[in-house]
């Protein structure tokens, strides 16, 4: 079930002796003082704007059985007063609030409400809009991160309770990045170019040269003839590097397992487990992050 707001919202019975009586109380609520509260004295501004209000479990996953919708009275930089016909008593006192643009697009922030009145059969509310640390859906709670002690990419909410949000239509998932991890334990490896047969970095290589004129390529050692560089094969002596000759890189060889050839692996080790295998066992993983709409109140007002 998406959040949809319906085509009768509370702005219908909305008068001006209604606002009057209602941003008293809203700045009632809003205007007490208490320690980092320095963010109420921010000005307030008169707005009437479709509002959709769904409660906070303790677990922080949405109480899908309660959404009302209301309209706005007033919004500052800081929170938001608003009213809600129907309902005698909010559930919780933490709420994630979402407001209508002028594109008719929900944009949500999490809501610390301050006070509750009921005025003429309406609900009443003041809020504070809370610090982004605090906010449910700050972008740590729902974008992929590494973590540093599991080393592997979590979001701080789980999964099942930002699918819950994405349900309600409060988020939406989005492909932020595909990358590989342990086929064993999921987590991140760290990745090197080893032997192909047992995954060791101890491995040697020879330095050749290949001649020109006849195609002969072999090991340094075997041009060295009597002091200077002359090719095994046609003989010619005095050889130039660029002229004649160029150097090549030989075979690999593996100093443990005498394994040799002319490629090496890209050999991946999980930080976890500690499993080595070769790169192209890794599983490749999805990061799947959530995107919010968020609500910037002062856009809102400049727009109203």
């Amino acid at each position: 079930m998406k959040l949809r707001m319906s085509d009768e919202t509370a702005r219908s019975n909305f008068n001006a002796e209604s606002a009057k009586r209602s941003v008293a109380i809203t700045r009632e609520a809003t205007a007490s003082p208490g320690p980092g509260d320095e963010r109420r004295a921010h000005a307030r501004y008169l707005t009437t704007r479709p509002l959709v209000v769904i409660p906070l479990l303790p677990d922080h996953q949405p109480m899908r059985v309660f959404q009302a919708e209301g309209v706005t009275i007033d919004l500052s930089q800081s929170g938001v007063g608003f009213e809600i016909s129907g309902i005698d008593r909010l559930p919780s006192s933490r709420l994630v609030v979402g407001i209508e643009g002028e594109d008719e697009q929900l944009y949500f922030a999490t809501l610390e409400v301050r006070r509750v009145d009921r005025s003429n059969g309406r609900l009443v509310v003041g809020g504070n809009f809370t610090d982004p640390e605090e906010d449910v859906l700050r972008p740590h709670n729902v974008l992929p991160h590494l973590n540093p002690h599991s080393h592997r990419f979590e979001t701080g909410l789980p999964t099942l309770t930002l699918y819950k949000w994405a349900e309600l239509g409060v988020c939406r998932p989005v492909l932020i990045d595909r990358i590989l991890v342990c086929p064993d334990c999921n987590a991140i490896p760290t990745i090197r170019r080893g032997c192909r047969a047992c995954g060791s970095v101890r491995t040697a290589t020879s330095q050749l040269i290949h001649h020109f004129p006849c195609a002969h390529v072999g090991l340094v050692s075997e041009f060295e003839i009597d002091g200077g560089m002359c090719c095994p094969k046609c003989r010619q002596r005095r050889l130039v590097i660029g002229a004649d000759y160029e150097y090549l890189t030989g075979p690999y060889r593996c100093l443990d397992c005498n394994w040799a050839d002319t490629q090496m692996e890209f050999v991946g080790q999980c930080l976890v487990c500690d499993l080595r295998f070769p790169i192209q066992q890794a599983i490749e993983e999805e990061l799947i992050g959530y995107y919010v709409h968020r609500l910037d109140p002062m856009g809102l007002v400049s727009k109203n």
